[in-house]
């Protein structure tokens, strides 16, 4: 039996090319925030800077606070030298003190969070399991780990006299929840939020749309878009 091309049943895909012939990512992000003056952007997970210049160039009057817990990452952050981006060193947690992050061989999924050595969404990592099964290694791989100072959103606020947020965007590989839940004053000055969800089991905890909005609705805010999508090859998933 040969299955033919899926039906287009309504206008949403006729709408969705007619979406992606008019918007790129930062369109979404400019329409979204109206006809806003954007002056204070706070960057969590800035990794070594690049969404932070990407912010610059899209809000041209904006100062763009950047944190970011991971100690080579933050170097690289801050040896940019630009003079719109306040690099900070620490983990946005929902409490005070130190915490540990988890170090993984691709820099950019460093996080609170260890990977999930019993992972069936990661091609990476069931992959490297077949391999390790296979030479008759059980137990699952070291991560390294490195304190670092932690802290919540609404004192880092409170200390930099940042009585109103433009824009907040969030990109923590998992820890969404963790952010918000030390951000409860924070929320209430924001105009717009970014956020990454992972919704992948390639941490040992990840969060659904649902989580994050348990903890946005109660302060005004409502999904506008979801701009950007990884949709797995190997099992379908998103």
């Amino acid at each position: 039996m040969s299955i033919g091309p899926d039906p287009q049943i309504g206008t949403s895909s006729i709408r969705n090319e007619a979406f992606n012939t008019t918007y790129t990512r930062g369109q979404i992000l400019i329409d979204a925030m109206k006809d806003l003056t954007v002056k204070t952007v706070l960057d969590i997970g800035a990794y070594t800077g690049e969404t932070a210049e990407w912010f610059c160039r899209l809000f041209p009057k904006a100062t763009i606070w950047s944190v970011e817990p991971v100690p080579e990452s933050f170097v690289k952050l801050k040896s940019r030298g630009n003079p719109r981006v306040k690099p900070f060193h620490f983990a946005a947690t929902n409490f005070e003190g130190t915490c540990t992050i988890f170090l993984n061989a691709a820099a950019h999924t460093n996080g609170l969070f260890p990977i999930n050595s019993a992972s069936r969404d990661s091609i990476d990592i069931s992959t490297r399991r077949e391999e390790r099964l296979l030479n008759g290694l059980t137990l699952p791989e070291n991560q390294d780990q490195v304190e670092v100072p932690a802290r919540t959103l609404d004192s880092f606020v409170v200390e930099n006299g940042l009585s109103q947020i433009d824009f907040l965007k969030i990109d923590v590989q998992g820890a969404e929840t963790v952010v918000l839940q030390g951000s409860h004053d924070v929320l209430r000055n924001t105009r717009a939020i970014l956020i990454e969800v992972s919704l992948y089991d390639y941490y040992t905890q990840q969060n659904s749309i649902g989580d994050v909005e348990e903890f946005l609705r109660p302060s005004g805010f409502e999904l506008w878009s979801i701009t950007d999508q990884s949709n797995n090859p190997m099992n379908g998933r998103t």
